[in-house]
This record gives C-alpha cells, sequence and structure tokens, in this order.
C-alpha cells in the first residue's frame, strides 16, 4: 500500500484483501521502521491482530530486531532499541503465532533473551539466476566505464550490491587488497551494483580518496537478468553487513547463490551469543589473521539456488 495512504486507509483496504481471499495461513514480516519513522511500531500490534477476525494461524517473521543490540552500540541507539523491542515482542504477544521465524542465529538469540522462542529460515537471494551465462558483454561494459583495455586476466573484479552503509570500513580492507593484487600482478576494478541508497556520496568519496590505485565504477540498477550476469562477471563480492548477522542479508546470498566468494570486513560483537557467530559457508572470507590465505585459496563455484530448500523448509512448518 502507497505511504500517502494513512494507516487506518491501509488497514480497511487489507482487512477488504483478507475478506476476499480467505487465507489459510496469516503471515507477518515485521521491520519496525516500515511501520514507523523511530522503529516505534507497538501500537500496530493490535490492529494486525484485530485482521485476524476468523481465527486462522498467524506466522511471525522477524526480518529486522532493534537497534542498539551489540556491545559497540552508541548508547542513544540502546535507549531507541530498548524502546523498539518492547514494541516487537508485543507482536508476538497480540499475535500469539503458531510459529516464529527470524534469519540468523544472533537475532534469534536476541529474540530469546527477549522471551520470543523462534525458529531460523535461511535468507535466500532476491536476484533470480540468469539463464545465459555469456559475459563477454559485460566485460566490454566494465572496460569502458573503468577505461581500461586489458584482457579480463589481467583484473580483479570486486562488487557491492545494494546499500552501502556509512558504518562501512573500506580499511583495512583496501589496503589488504592492494597488497593482494600486487603479490598477484592484477589490477583491481571495484563495482557498485544497484542503488547504493544512502552510500552514494560515500561512494564518491572513495571513488576520490582512492583514485591512484583503484578503480571505482558504478553499474547502477539494471534488469534481473543483467543484474545476475554482472554478479556471475566478479571475482569477489562484498558485504556490508556485519559478520555476525551476515545471515539476514539478501545481498550477501545473492552473491553466495551465484557462487562468488564473499570478503566480509564489519564486525558488530552480540557478547552473550559470540558462542553463535559464526558464518558457515564456504565462501564466506571473514576479515581476520587468515584473510589472505582465505582469499588466495577460495575461488568461484557453481550457481546454485536456494529458493528450493528455504521453500522445503517453509512448507515443513507450515504442515
Amino acid at each position: 500500500y502507497s505511504k500517502a495512504l494513512t494507516w487506518d486507509e491501509r488497514f480497511r483496504a487489507l482487512r477488504a484483501s483478507l475478506d476476499q481471499f480467505s487465507p489459510d495461513v496469516m503471515s507477518l514480516g515485521v521491520v519496525c521502521y516500515a511501520m514507523h519513522p523511530k522503529g516505534f511500531a507497538g501500537s500496530l500490534a493490535r490492529r494486525f491482530s484485530e485482521l485476524n477476525s476468523r481465527g486462522v494461524p498467524w506466522h511471525l517473521m522477524y526480518q529486522e530486531i532493534w537497534i542498539g543490540a551489540h556491545l559497540k552500540a552508541p548508547y542513544k541507539d540502546r535507549v531507541v532499541g530498548w524502546i523498539q523491542r518492547r514494541g516487537l515482542v508485543k507482536f508476538a504477544h497480540e499475535l500469539k503465532p503458531k510459529w516464529i521465524d527470524c534469519w540468523n542465529p544472533v537475532h534469534q538469540a536476541c529474540l530469546k533473551k527477549a522471551g520470543v522462542e523462534s525458529a531460523v529460515l535461511p535468507v535466500m537471494s532476491t536476484i533470480p539466476m540468469a539463464e545465459s551465462q555469456v559475459f563477454l558483454e559485460e566485460w566490454k561494459t566494465i572496460q569502458a566505464l573503468a577505461g581500461e583495455n586489458g584482457d579480463r586476466s589481467d583484473y580483479l573484479l570486486i562488487g557491492f550490491f545494494g546499500t552501502l552503509h556509512p558504518q562501512w570500513p573500506s580499511e583495512p580492507l583496501f589496503s589488504r587488497i592492494d597488497a593482494l593484487a600486487k603479490q598477484l600482478g592484477k589490477k583491481v576494478i571495484w563495482i557498485a551494483l544497484g542503488d547504493l541508497r544512502s552510500g552514494k556520496e560515500y561512494w564518491d568519496r572513495l571513488q576520490n580518496e582512492n583514485k591512484h590505485r583503484f578503480k571505482l565504477i558504478k553499474r547502477g540498477e539494471l534488469p534481473f537478468e543483467r543484474l545476475s550476469l554482472a554478479i556471475h562477471e566478479l571475482d569477489y563480492g562484498v558485504a556490508t553487513t556485519p559478520w555476525q548477522i551476515l545471515g539476514k542479508s539478501s545481498t550477501a546470498s545473492a552473491f553466495l547463490e551465484h557462487g562468488i566468494p564473499l570478503l566480509v570486513n564489519r564486525e558488530e560483537p552480540y557478547g552473550f551469543c559470540e558462542e553463535i557467530e559464526d558464518f558457515n559457508h564456504l565462501l564466506a572470507i571473514r576479515m581476520n589473521d587468515s584473510f589472505e590465505e582465505r582469499f588466495l585459496k577460495v575461488s568461484k563455484q557453481k550457481a546454485k539456488s536456494k529458493l528450493p530448500e528455504v521453500a522445503d523448509i517453509f512448507i515443513s512448518r507450515l504442515s
């Protein structure tokens, strides 16, 4: 529903749709900032509950949790997060869902500490796999944008996709990649795929600060098939989401499902659940002491969609 509509108008329209559709299960994906400018969404929990006049089972998906949950969070984020947490927990109390999902074990542990039991549903890529994998045209486009004329084998192509968060640190990643590229005798082209959103100015600054050692180019928003081909062309992807909650990132899943090794250089320690922080994927390369070794060892793999696996899990829970 359009943001131009009031919540009263949205709920009236939603109730009419539900009455017409007569669902067997109602599933609500909770993103607190989509419901309130400051993420204070608790007042809407009862209104969603009242939509369920037929008493069908609810499923609740916590797509995000509250801010300020990690140990290094600013004091202001912790205060705001405390209010958000109370509101998010209210959804579980009001809707009384048959089952609750979230995207990763750290969020699962945070929810449990707040009194909400949930299961982990793996997040899948939102980018369908392109049927064609002819990359010559994509490489020519990258060459033209970068002003380069070398062979493809002379370059490392490293891509960003989606939002470039202002909190994402470019160092020491850029310096370590620079050293690795020199060791391999290659040039590096950093590529922004899709809309950088709030990170557009940050990208421009990175371009200016690193113009003497790297090329940074924008591919912009692309049709799904072309975006899939552009991802296939990369040697590595970059995650701007922290390692501890990487499992919630559909952007990370897009790289991994396309078989692209993923560089992860952002950390948000959560303290009480550090024992479950490790993101268990062979293509995920964490920025730590073994980063260079893993970078040189891990290579592209055959693409494989996670959609069938996630669909099977969801259907089994419906049963």
